[in-house]
């Protein structure tokens, strides 16, 4: 082949490349540069956002709509010059928290966890902890996924209620009776917060989580007892349906806290509940990559319960798998992919607050033997 042909072709599939990877990042970020150059190109592509989310504004609600505007814009650019950056191993993207600022975003009571200060102790003098032995670190799996192997349910949306913990908590019974039974349920959210001691919309604790379903000998299922709180006010206990106690599990444990390895260990035997600090507005706006962003890695920062469901590598780059609550239009399909960085603290401070519920098996379940092989 004449080198001026292969030099055309080489060009021609290069073309091709980088207009289909423009399509793809257009479809994952929710806009492409084009978008920028002009005002009403940024209200049309606002107008297709609150199309796709369900915002309509009334014509009593025009400055509303002009200050969510304002806001989203704001944003777009911030995304835009982010996403510009070499280097950068995450994107951002149009999230359906969009047109909030990081204020807001804060104050949304999408991030409801309590802070435990009688766990948490010291957190901040523990920055010299030592590694685990590299034994147990060359004995874990190169990666793990949960998802892969049948043991996490579909992603889940607690609304404008603060109940994250509720999800992260159901998210790992879910698991861990998944391994233990073969079978995958889906397990009452609404329950926890409604019924159990905890605040519910107001905020809680996943091992406040798991201590109740212990005491409550099981706890329903989602399609028994279904989500209601999406507004952020929780009904009463419906104790009608309390009754139901689908799946139980035995017990809990606590993961040691500041040690990637632990956690490794710990989330390749099951999925684990984890907190974070989720505050950030990178975190807000993520929409693909392993996210090494500005969040806070203080314990005491700590705001999110989510679900962690496994680890792996990508290019050298290695990273925690994380289920968030906030529904699949925010994220990678409403997960996460978080740097383990080898801190002792952790990204948003991931190693600092984790913990998993027991359930035991008196037959080699399914799910565990094919984890094990």
């Amino acid at each position: 082949m004449a080198s001026s042909v292969f030099w055309v072709s080489l060009c021609v599939f290069a073309l091709a490349l980088s207009i289909s990877s423009a399509s793809e990042d257009s479809h994952v970020l929710g806009y492409s540069p084009s978008d920028l150059h002009s005002e009403p190109k940024l209200l049309s592509l606002f107008e297709a956002w609150n199309l796709k989310h369900g915002k309509h504004y009334t014509a009593a609600q025009r400055l509303e709509k002009s200050r969510r505007f304002h806001i989203f814009r704001e944003n777009l650019m911030r995304i835009d010059a982010h996403n510009k950056k070499e280097g950068s191993t995450f994107k951002l993207g149009l999230t359906r928290f969009a047109d909030l600022n990081q204020e807001e975003f804060k104050q949304s009571r999408r991030l409801g966890l309590k802070l435990p200060v009688h766990r948490l102790g010291s957190l901040r003098h523990h920055s010299n902890r030592k590694p685990a032995p590299s034994s147990i670190v060359n004995d874990l799996a190169g990666s793990v996924d949960w998802r892969s192997l049948g043991a996490v349910t579909s992603v889940k949306d607690q609304g404008m209620c603060g109940s994250c913990w509720a999800f992260s908590a159901t998210g790992a019974i879910e698991g861990a009776n998944a391994i233990a039974t073969g079978s995958l349920v889906s397990v009452s959210e609404e329950e926890l917060v409604t019924c159990s001691s905890a605040s519910g919309c107001d905020g809680g604790l996943m091992d406040e989580a798991f201590e109740w379903v212990i005491n409550n000998g099981g706890i329903a299922t989602e399609e028994t007892y279904p989500y209601s709180s999406y507004s952020g006010i929780s009904a009463a206990c419906n104790t009608g349906l309390e009754q139901y106690k689908s799946v139980s599990i035995d017990g809990y444990a606590d993961v040691t806290p500041y040690s990637e390895e632990a956690l490794m260990e710990a989330v390749s035997k099951q999925p684990v509940s984890v907190a974070i600090e989720a505050s950030a507005w990178d975190f807000q706006l993520y929409a693909e990559g392993v996210y090494n962003g500005t969040c806070s890695s203080d314990p005491y920062d700590i705001n999110h319960g989510v679900l962690l469901v496994g680890y792996g590598s990508d290019n050298g780059v290695n990273y925690w798998i994380v289920k968030n609550s906030w529904g699949s239009s925010w994220g990678d399909g409403g997960y996460i992919r978080m740097i383990r960085n080898g801190s002792p603290f952790g990204i948003c401070a991931i190693h600092s607050l984790s913990s998993y519920p027991l359930k035991h098996a008196s037959t080699a379940p399914a799910i565990a033997a094919i984890a094990e092989s």
